[in-house]
């Protein structure tokens, strides 16, 4: 009998994994899915597994132009070790030199500007194989044009939509490339960057990770869903409390779909439209009314650790409701106690209405503290109806939600019933 973990992360996997890297900035997200995956694990469909390699080959070659843009603009910190000349000596004199052209000019050795160093050379040599990859994956992708059935597949519309980005992208990178200066008999990249590492400039290391993803991805490796990561391997591993956040969102996005709400996405955020009404829904976002002002008069570091909820729903109106939602891949009642005070910690941080803590189950046996017992008798009570109500005495109140995705084999039921659930629940706080 398969176990109900490996069961929720093969559903997971199903339903979310082609929206693991949805709406990326940086590459933060793709070199934390580089290495191995732990038990259990679940290989990722074909379907997805193309769709994350184009959008990774993708992002690699944005990552490398802005690289390269900012190597071009770095250009005069490069210094070369060179003989000159010139009436007047401005270095070191190079006495054998200056005897032939003695006395009209010097000759003598100094630093110059220079875009000669190995750092350039190196980073066109990337940037043609990053190039390249990504120019060979727009052919080798897309499916066959004879196969009606793949060609409507609904990622793999997506799918070409990436290629033809990508084309654009890699005609932008090779204008790049041909600002970058040519060089020959250049020594091995991953040595080279153990051994000068500390010393290379910015633009280098992020177009070494680019490099690096692109040479992951060009030698074909699995796609897999596991509840944690190892670090050595070679494969891109697919986090399972991520795809249960991701999971979260989009099921809160087609409870406001079937209320007839249309959605826009935007940079950092899902804009939410009905009849006037504007509602945003944020992942992972901080909100603008947090009420941490600065740490030790330090305002930069107050921003950092500000609260990022899994999932806000914010009415943008005059006496608008804010909801928070936290969800935790986990059985263990210390990580849900936990998720309960956090949810609680964003409510007062934000000024919420109502907090959400969403997760699985509980294992009963795994309870170490009062706390965690506390917890245990919220999962008593709420079993049987897959949720429970906690009223705080200021009438705002937190939701503690079973939404499990192992509890049936078919990814089609788990979403029929985890909706209905969120629909039930929500629904009056979104519409009162």
């Amino acid at each position: 009998m398969k176990r109900p973990r490996y069961i929720g992360l093969r559903n997971l996997s199903s339903i979310v994994a082609k929206y693991y890297l949805a709406n990326p900035h940086t590459f933060k997200i793709i070199e934390g899915m580089l290495g191995n995956a732990g038990e259990p694990s679940v290989q990722v469909n074909e379907a997805a597994m193309r769709y994350l390699s184009m959008l990774s080959l993708d992002l690699a070659v944005k990552h490398m132009t802005e690289a390269i843009k900012r190597a071009i603009n770095d250009y005069a910190i490069g210094k070369e070790f060179r003989s000159e000349r010139g009436r007047e000596v401005l270095g070191v004199l190079d006495i054998s030199r200056t005897v032939v052209t003695y006395p009209s000019l010097y000759s003598y050795l100094t630093y110059v500007p220079s875009n000669a160093i190995p750092e350039y050379a190196m980073l066109r040599r990337m940037a043609i194989f990053v190039k390249r990859t990504a120019c060979e994956s727009t052919s080798s992708t897309a499916p066959p044009l004879d196969d009606q059935a793949r060609q409507d597949n609904p990622l793999n519309i997506l799918l070409r939509k990436i290629m033809e980005k990508m084309r654009s992208n890699c005609v932008v990178l090779s204008r790049k490339i041909n600002e970058l200066p040519r060089a020959t008999g250049l020594g091995e990249l991953p040595s080279y960057v153990r051994l000068r590492g500390p010393y290379l400039p910015p633009w280098f290391h992020a177009a070494y990770k680019a490099y690096s993803v692109t040479r992951r991805i060009r030698r074909r490796p699995n796609y897999e869903a596991s509840m944690r990561r190892g670090f050595e391997g070679k494969d891109f591993v697919l986090l399972g409390w991520r795809l249960y956040e991701l999971f979260i969102m989009l099921l809160v996005l087609d409870v406001f779909t079937e209320l007839g709400y249309s959605a826009v996405l935007n940079d950092n955020y899902v804009k939410l439209t009905r009849e006037g009404e504007i509602i945003r829904l944020l992942f992972n976002r901080q909100l603008d009314s947090s009420i941490i002002e600065s740490v030790d008069g330090d305002g930069e570091i107050a921003g950092s650790i500000r609260g990022r909820p899994d999932v806000s729903i914010d009415k943008n109106s005059e006496g608008g409701r804010l909801i928070v939602i936290d969800g935790k891949f986990s059985r263990s009642p210390a990580y849900i106690t936990a998720g309960r005070f956090k949810v609680m910690a964003y409510m007062y941080e934000y000024n919420a209405d109502l907090g959400v803590v969403v997760f699985p189950g509980l294992d009963e046996s795994r309870k170490y503290d009062e706390e965690e017992e506390a917890t245990v008798k919220l999962w008593m009570n709420m079993r049987s109806k897959g949720y429970s109500e906690i009223v705080l005495k200021n009438g705002k109140r937190i939701y503690m939600v079973k939404l499990d995705p192992g509890e049936s084999e078919d990814p089609g039921l788990v979403w029929r019933s985890s909706r209905k659930t969120l629909e039930e629940l929500l629904g009056k706080h979104i519409t009162g």
